[in-house]
């Protein structure tokens, strides 16, 4: 009994969810992206700021949806970690968030920037095609976005 009631709640947690989820990316405007700034091991693992750029702006422009570069909010945040072990062996946690400007309350007079979207991995493998793997990943993670929000819009 004990375990129906769990995976009900665990349910209607989901479901909950994931009609928040429509609801806060329904209206929102082309957003810009912004790519954390990478260390040298990101680099020594064949990952760049344009590689990374270029994987999340292809799956919008496939689907004819605009990057607003100078916009503030809604804004595509994408971070990765990268650790390259003495071996040579790279392990990176790569995300991506949604992010827009929210309101803190109803009625409330201040704003806060909030995840509305987000998807994460961690890969490891050798140097030599890190980078590819790093940067389809990414890829994968924009078209995501890229179907919701034309599911929503």
């Amino acid at each position: 009994m004990r375990r129906l009631v769990s995976r009900g709640l665990v349910a209607a947690i989901l479901v909950l969810g994931a009609s928040a989820h429509a609801q806060y990316l329904q209206g929102a405007a082309p957003p810009s992206i912004l790519i954390e700034k990478l260390d040298a091991d990101a680099r020594q693992c064949g990952i760049t700021e344009d590689l990374l750029d270029a994987a999340v702006r292809l799956p919008f422009a496939s689907a004819n949806l605009r990057i607003n570069d100078s916009a503030l909010t809604p804004y595509v945040y994408v971070n990765v970690n990268v650790l390259r072990l003495s071996s040579g062996l790279c392990v990176a946690n790569v995300a991506m968030d949604l992010k827009r400007s929210m309101w803190a309350a109803p009625g409330a007079s201040r704003s806060l920037i909030a995840s509305v979207w987000s998807k994460g991995a961690m890969l490891s493998g050798g140097a030599s095609n890190f980078g590819r793997r790093v940067s389809d990943a990414t890829e994968t993670f924009a078209k995501q976005l890229v179907g919701a929000w034309l599911k929503d819009n």
